[in-house]
């Protein structure tokens, strides 16, 4: 509309404004069904909307409320509500069905079943679970005839097992009451009996005649525990939020401040790991070939700790390369490392003693997991082998692909392994085959399963296909039904990490397009399915570890070589936080299994970052050197890191191209030269091939 300061033309008069205005919304009411003879009472639920009330659910919300009210002792404001509602709790026939099983009147609540809107095909179950309690109780009486009657005319027509009638007829050669009530797990006529066989049949009568018990707590508890899956920074065991408000986390729960920096390696440091319990955390640096073994204690889990005067527990130092990888035993009584030596050590975590040197592989060992008091190591020499521990001796081995990375679920009941073919592969340990005479060898088993199709194929299915990934109907839905199951991707596969329940797995994937891509992988489905992928990280050419984390493990963890590390929510696969700080590529992340809002990152640059999910109490960060000095910075501490690293260098300028020559394999396969940062000895990827990756000097994927 124009004003009429400015033209006399389209315009209207005040009164015509008036009749084109709606009416103004009504605030809705819903009158409830009521016996007060004084009228119907309303009262008012919010504005007015296209939805409209219908009976079913004013019911069903009187009815929760009714049974809440019970629960609660109200007794009186039940009957109140019940009365002006004119809605009962329950149906007159569900409690004279409940009567009638209290009092013993069997043909009675037979009888009235039809009443209780069972589906048919539960109905007989209802009708020998019946019949089963009168049998036990003539047994009890010493009537064995009439019992013996009861199988033939009334048990026998409704069985739907016949093993569990043989078990009920076998009890009529019981000699006495005692022997009767151990054999069929009946505690009598007197006992309990009666009143659980109540709360077993109320799971088949319908909603409609009688409620689950506590419908309403049940709903309260399903719609918190909605929100804390959904919540995209929930980070808490043990959470308490009001019921009068949404449970509303704020990023603060994560770690995402620099808390302490260690620099006791000389060198890169390609991998850091918590123990299972939080007690020890591992670092494994190249360059100095050595293992620090840092104890976790009491203060680091303090508000005020900063980490000033922390030295390594431990210096494990034998072997005579790069160790890349460390693996602590279930009992964190060991560690083993693995290292380009061709070897892998285990030590005593106690004194520092190394236990036993495993020399029987011929190339790098890339990675071990403990399977119970036995350890299973991977090398690029084409072999896996189980050794005994401590006495080193080997007791089985696998001749096949190369494989990268292997791993033990935590209840070492699976183990997988990723190989050069792109292939994953999982191994139920606690399958009748999986002793180490079939698990390492080089037979085709007749219960091998191979994946038809990649799971990958989520990411390029159409939505009616995706449906498709998981066959609900396959023989080996049921994961102990299959030995081993292999899922073959389209890329390849560098790294892995098990979630806390082993049903699930990350694997770290090289994609040309993605310049970095992980996959979470549903294990229990045949294939192996495909159930989130995070991207936005950088990883082209390198190996970098991920991990799950946080009090329900709903947070991945990853490193970059960006020289960022990065968190992503778990189930929609959001990017959360960044952790920036680390001058070079973070080769390895790993989250403390206790302490949810404490991760620590290794990187090229040398050093070890501690994060937790709040700055420091000063505001400085505290560096810890290996000469047992401890400094402090307000900064990130990459000018501390450059200063050392030219300290180191002598003024000298880096070789960004440094030859290499080291083999692969077989000693056939030369590895390509490395460029550009990273891993001065790594190889490159060739554009011409497919993707290579550097998972340790002079050991090409």
């Amino acid at each position: 509309f124009q004003s009429t300061e400015h033209t006399t033309t389209n315009t209207f008069s005040s009164a015509t404004l008036e009749r084109s205005r709606p009416p103004p919304k009504r605030r809705k009411t819903i009158q409830l069904p009521s016996a007060n003879v004084n009228g119907p009472h309303t009262a008012i639920v919010g504005q007015a909307d296209d939805e409209q009330w219908t009976e079913t659910p004013r019911t069903e919300i009187v009815r929760l409320m009714l049974q809440t009210l019970g629960a609660l002792g109200f007794t009186q404001t039940l009957e109140t509500l019940e009365k002006e509602s004119g809605i009962p709790l329950r149906s007159k026939h569900v409690e004279e069905f409940q009567e009638g099983l209290l009092a013993g009147e069997w043909e009675k609540t037979i009888s009235l079943l039809p009443e209780l809107k069972i589906i048919d095909d539960q109905a007989k179950v209802v009708q020998f679970l019946i019949y089963r309690q009168k049998y036990l109780e003539l047994l009890e009486a010493g009537q064995k005839k009439v019992a013996l009657q009861c199988v033939r005319d009334n048990m026998a027509p409704v069985a739907t097992n016949p093993d569990h009638l043989h078990q009920l007829t076998g009890l009529l050669m019981t000699r006495s009451t005692k022997e009767l009530q151990k054999k069929a797990k009946w505690d009598g006529k007197d006992g309990r009996s009666r009143k659980q066989l109540v709360t077993t049949l109320h799971g088949f009568i319908s909603c409609d005649q009688l409620l689950q018990e506590n419908r309403l707590v049940s709903l309260l508890q399903q719609a918190q525990q909605y929100q804390l899956n959904h919540s995209l920074f929930h980070n808490d065991e043990h959470v308490h939020f009001s019921l009068l408000k949404d449970y509303a986390p704020t990023a603060k729960s994560l770690p995402q401040y620099t808390r302490c920096i260690f620099g006791h390696h000389t060198g890169e440091v390609w991998f850091v790991q918590f123990s299972p319990t939080g007690k020890y955390l591992a670092t494994c640096g190249s360059m100095d070939a050595v293992c620090f073994i840092y104890d976790v204690d009491d203060d680091w889990h303090k508000d005020n700790w900063t980490g000033e005067g922390v030295q390594p527990r431990l210096r494990l130092q034998g072997h005579h390369s790069v160790v890349s990888f460390a693996a602590f035993s279930p009992d964190e009584t060991k560690i083993a490392t693995c290292s380009n030596d061709h070897t892998c050590r285990v030590w005593d975590l106690a004194t520092g003693e190394c236990l036993t040197v495993l020399k029987r592989h011929r190339g790098p060992v890339s990675s071990c997991a403990w399977m119970g008091e036995d350890l299973v190591t991977a090398s690029e020499d084409k072999k896996v082998i189980r050794w005994a521990i401590p006495r080193g001796s080997k007791t089985g081995e696998f001749v096949g692909n190369r494989v990268y990375d292997i791993l033990v679920n935590p209840a070492g009941t699976r183990l997988a392994t990723i190989n050069s073919r792109c292939e994953l592969t999982v191994h139920t340990l606690d399958h009748p085959m999986a002793d180490m005479a079939s698990l390492f060898n080089t037979a085709v088993h007749a219960d091998d399963y191979v994946s038809s199709r990649n799971a990958d194929d989520f990411v390029e299915l159409s939505s009616d296909e995706e449906e498709d990934c998981v066959d609900e109907h396959h023989a080996s839905r049921d994961l102990k039904h299959y030995y081993r199951t292999t899922h073959k991707a389209y890329d390849q596969l560098t790294s892995a990490s098990f979630s806390r329940d082993g049903n699930y797995l990350l694997a770290n994937m090289l994609v040309r397009e993605r310049k970095g891509y992980m996959a979470l992988y549903d294990i229990r489905s045949r294939p192996f399915k495909v159930v989130q992928r995070y991207l936005g990280y950088l990883q082209t050419r390198f190996v970098i570890r991920s991990c799950l984390g946080g009090a329900y493990q709903n947070f991945v963890l990853t490193g970059s070589e960006d020289g960022g590390a990065y968190i992503y929510h778990r189930e929609t696969g959001h990017k959360l936080a960044s952790l920036k700080g680390h001058s070079q590529m973070v080769n390895c992340v790993t989250w403390h299994p206790t302490n949810h809002r404490m991760v620590a990152t290794c990187s090229d640059d040398g050093t070890v970052r501690i994060w937790l999910s709040e700055p420091p109490p000063s505001g400085l960060v505290t560096i810890c050197e290996s000469s047992g000095h401890t400094r402090t910075t307000s900064k990130s501490a990459t000018d501390w890191v450059e200063r050392r690293d030219a300290l180191a260098d002598e003024g000298e300028e880096e070789d960004d191209d440094p030859p290499t020559t080291v083999t692969t394999g077989s000693g056939h396969e030369p590895a390509a030269p490395a460029t550009g940062p990273g891993s001065p000895q790594a190889p490159t990827l060739n554009p011409a091939s497919s993707p290579s990756v550097d998972f340790m000097p002079g050991f090409t994927l």
